[in-house]
């Protein structure tokens, strides 16, 4: 159980610190079918968990629409060996209204 844990700690801590660096290439602005500005800022990109084996994961950063300084960051993995996981986060997660 503890072997889980501390690499779920490596992953995040690696996914925030490529987050710190994100280039304006990273940031998306606009999404096919929604003509509008995004009312949020998206991030995608590939985190390296293991340069030798050349193993990547793929992450969407959706910043707080309500404080994102004060707000915590939620880590949230689903899908397999590439497995879209958008469906599963615009179903599973969307707009929450009260936890």
């Amino acid at each position: 159980m503890r072997r889980p844990l501390m690499a779920l700690q490596l992953v995040s801590l690696v996914c925030l610190f490529n987050l710190a660096s994100a280039t304006e290439r990273n940031i998306v602005a606009s999404l096919p079918g929604f003509n509008a500005a995004l009312p949020f800022l998206l991030e995608t990109g590939y985190v390296s968990v293991d340069e030798d084996n050349g193993a990547e994961l793929f992450y969407y950063f959706i910043q707080s629409e309500a404080d994102p300084r004060r707000d915590p960051v939620l880590l949230w993995l689903t899908g397999g060996d590439r497995c879209t996981v958008f469906s599963s986060l615009v179903s599973e997660i969307g707009k929450q209204f009260g936890l």
